[in-house]
């Protein structure tokens, strides 16, 4: 075999060696994500093993390749020019920069998408995978804009020319859409801070109430108890004084305001309202049945002396039931028992009448 040919098998060893090479690597990660697979939650076998097949494969069939070409270069089987050959060199390793670039670009671009992917399933709230939808698009957007932008420098276009033209072109695009950019990242900060959570009953500064229907990436859906759709915008949202009735858990208090008349033994209004306040917590669906009502006399009203009442529900929903229960039982009870519940009292003077006079 002449010297030619050894060079030639060389270079063909050296290329197909990248090739057994990268197939093996391929082979050996997908023994390792079948083999991480197993474990519960395991963001390793999704992001560094999964989406990174290909791009390692890839990856290392193109260096291959470069040190075949390079060898064939220097070893000048072809015949070239020798003032030639540094400037094939040159464009080979520039070539295979920016297809290593490239590579580089896709396996970042599905590794992030693939987390993001991830941890909003394992997250297991369908607000997150909202919002992951779209910083998955904004992640790939980013990472193939960057890479463009490297790849025309490495075939020597000025870039800072094009950074220059794309800071204004995003300053520009930023500007006119701040508003929507504002909602993003508030829905962003609404899901990662949990405040607002799909199911929630919520009740806002601005007096609007109801069942938190989606989180969506511009705004959230409210549903009303008229069962009608409340749209509010996420950055409003998070500027908004709202109570939310599901945390720090879903049970909640029931206050009722009540009142007797001054006549009335406050002990046996008190004794008879407590017992209809527990049998109301017993049989009423949605009450919790195991907690103890409270009865605590607040002021000397104008015809009546009032207190308040505190039941418990298990969740929003059932505070409007319990509510209607107690009130009504209490109403009959207090029938039963003789306790009055006096009328507002008022007395009209007209202009001839005396305030001093005792008739009036």
């Amino acid at each position: 075999m002449t010297d030619q040919a050894k060079e030639i098998v060389a270079v063909i060893s050296v290329a197909a060696g990248a090739v057994i090479i990268a197939f093996a690597a391929r082979w050996a990660l997908r023994i390792l994500s079948r083999h991480l697979e197993s474990r519960p939650q395991s963001w390793f076998s999704e992001v560094l093993v999964r989406h990174l097949q290909m791009p390692i494969t890839l990856a290392i069939v193109a260096l291959g390749f470069q040190a075949a070409l390079l060898m064939l270069l220097h070893l000048n089987i072809a015949g070239f020019p020798e003032t030639s050959v540094p400037d094939y060199i040159g464009r080979v390793n520039t070539f295979f920069k920016a297809l290593l670039t490239v590579i580089a670009a896709y396996g970042i671009s599905a590794s992030l998408s693939g987390l993001a992917r991830w941890y909003g399933v394992n997250a297991h709230s369908h607000d997150l995978l909202a919002q992951v939808r779209v910083l998955r698009k904004l992640v790939t957007v980013a990472t193939w804009t960057l890479a463009v932008v490297v790849v025309l420098g490495q075939f020597g276009y000025r870039i800072s020319t094009l950074l220059a033209a794309l800071g204004v072109a995003g300053l520009a695009v930023a500007l006119a859409v701040q508003d929507i950019l504002a909602n993003l990242f508030a829905g962003f900060y609404i899901v990662a801070d949990r405040s607002v959570r799909t199911g929630d009953y919520i009740r806002l500064d601005s007096g609007q109430e109801g069942f938190v229907d989606e989180v969506s990436w511009r705004n959230t859906r409210v549903r009303g108890w008229d069962n009608n759709m409340i749209i509010i915008p996420n950055a409003k949202l998070i500027k908004s004084v709202l109570t939310n009735y599901d945390l720090p858990r879903k049970e909640l208090s029931v206050n009722v305001d009540c009142g007797v008349s001054y006549e009335s033994n406050l002990e046996e209004v008190e004794k008879a309202t407590l017992a209809v306040a527990r049998e109301t917590l017993l049989s009423t669906p949605g009450a919790v049945s195991d907690f103890e009502p409270a009865l605590r006399y607040k002021e000397f009203g104008e015809s009546n002396i009032n207190f308040m009442v505190v039941l418990r529900a298990s969740d929003a929903s059932a505070q409007f039931l319990i509510r209607h229960e107690f009130i009504k039982r209490l109403h009959a009870r207090y029938k039963e028992e003789s306790i009055a519940i006096s009328y507002p009292v008022r007395v009209v003077l007209g202009q001839n009448d005396s305030r001093e006079s005792p008739s009036a």
